[in-house]
């Protein structure tokens, strides 16, 4: 059993609490010392009284314990050797509306989609739409977009409704910090601060991809760049210590920016003649995505674990409710429209192949088909055709019926003069192959005579 283990980290987080919980009634003194360096002090007997009936419903009642009369030190392991509950009290036994099951699942199904039609799928367009004969990948060929184009489409509503995923779970993240403060538990703290990093990546993830896949108005690009503005600013707002994470926001803040104000400008925007530089810079740039995403994404996980083990019977996350059936089934028009871009991909790639199976070699230029008639054919043919003229053998069965007006005959007429031969040469004795006409008639015309 790992309690031991997790008593040492909730005894840790218990004493930063007053450092970085918004719950408590009043800022900590400055001069609150931390429980390891402070021997075991004796506690008054309206202390002791206290914790000894272990009455901590809240985590607000246990803060406003801890800090209560302005103290500056507390035996924090007597209470917890007294009073073990008070480490569910601290880390919470879960909230299914934002670490639900439901809601994880949601969550897993946003990041996949986000990699798969974003970097991956623009990736591909790149490659695959971008003019050959121009330096630039952003100079596009719309008839040449290959498979992606039965993916762009749906590609488009899953960034938009990920960014408003996205975007929707910051502002819900800040309304619990700032109106249920006296609720917020360190687990649900720690698991909001891993869940906003996570929906800004997808954010930007999304963003990036959604400007090169789609074109868009430069009234579109004012839209996106005030929602990752917003973004940025509700992560800031959700973020328990500034300090750690300044210098990584500024730098992803930064390429955001970036990047929207350079795709305004995709159309001069130039590669150079070595094109694979800029598909290593892709592959790096989705590389990075995904490893960013799988991490967020375990780190999330491993909380909801921890908290798990901890809560035991007390656990509510994995319960299904309303609100994690909700979240799951809004995903279903997604997963609809993917499966509807695989099907139409698939049946194309069934067309193609039955349509070469039933022309054959006149879909494949390799093989050729050849017209010159063989010798046997040649001196099996009966009909003359005039002076000059040297008839070669039908093309057509020879039971077809000889009164039908269709192509039976392929002819060459060098000369038109009587007592001339045919010799199937040019004046500079090159040969001339034989080339399908259609026959004559008695009249020696093309046309086809009336009864």
């Amino acid at each position: 059993m790992r309690f031991p283990h997790l008593s040492s980290r909730f005894l840790q987080l218990w004493i930063a609490l007053p450092l970085i919980s918004k719950a408590a009634a009043s800022p900590p003194p400055q001069s609150l010392t931390a429980v390891s360096q402070v021997p075991q002090q004796t506690l008054t007997v309206m202390d002791i009284e206290q914790v000894m009936k272990c009455e901590f419903d809240t985590i607000k009642s246990l803060v406003d314990h801890v800090l209560g009369d302005n103290r500056t030190t507390y035996n924090v392991s007597f209470l917890i050797q007294t009073c073990p509950d008070v480490c569910g009290v601290v880390y919470g036994t879960g909230n299914p509306d934002i670490s639900g099951v439901g809601a994880v699942v949601s969550y897993i199904i946003q990041g996949v989609s986000s990699l798969i039609f974003g970097p991956m799928l623009a990736f591909v367009r790149l490659y695959l739409s971008s003019s050959k004969s121009h330096d630039s990948y952003f100079t596009y060929d719309p008839t040449n977009l290959g498979v992606a184009k039965h993916f762009i489409p749906v590609s488009k509503s899953i960034h938009q409704a990920n960014i408003m995923t996205g975007f929707a779970v910051l502002v819900a993240g800040v309304y619990r910090i700032i109106f249920n403060s006296d609720f917020l538990t360190v687990g649900e703290n720690e698991f909001l601060t891993t869940l906003s990093t996570y929906q800004l990546l997808t954010c930007i993830v999304c963003t990036i991809s959604y400007l090169p896949l789609h074109p868009t108005s430069i009234l579109e690009k004012i839209v996106l760049a005030i929602y990752m503005l917003g973004t940025i600013a509700l992560w800031f707002s959700i973020q328990s210590s500034w300090d750690d994470s300044y210098r990584s926001v500024v730098a992803m803040k930064g390429i955001a920016l970036h990047c929207i104000q350079q795709t305004k400008h995709a159309d001069l925007l130039r590669v150079g003649p070595n094109r694979l530089g800029a598909l290593a810079g892709a592959f790096i740039l989705d590389g990075l995505f995904s490893v960013f995403v799988r991490s967020l994404l375990g780190s999330l996980l491993d909380t909801r674990e921890q908290l798990r083990s901890l809560a035991g019977e007390k656990y509510e996350d994995n319960d299904w409710g309303f609100g994690q059936i909700t979240a799951v089934m809004t995903w279903v028009p997604v997963v609809q429209e993917t499966g509807f871009a695989v099907f139409r991909t698939i049946r194309h790639y069934m067309n193609v192949r039955a349509s070469r199976r039933r022309h054959g070699a006149a879909h494949h230029p390799s093989e050729s088909i050849e017209l010159l008639p063989s010798k046997q054919n040649s001196d099996k043919a009966e009909h003359d055709e005039g002076p000059g003229r040297t008839a070669t053998p039908s093309v057509l069965p020879e039971d077809s019926d000889s009164d039908t007006q269709s192509i039976k005959t392929s002819t060459y007429m060098p000369s038109r003069t009587p007592g001339t031969t045919s010799s199937h040469a040019r004046p500079d004795g090159a040969t001339l192959k034989p080339r399908g006409t259609w026959p004559r008639n008695e009249s020696d015309t093309y046309l086809p005579l009336r009864a």
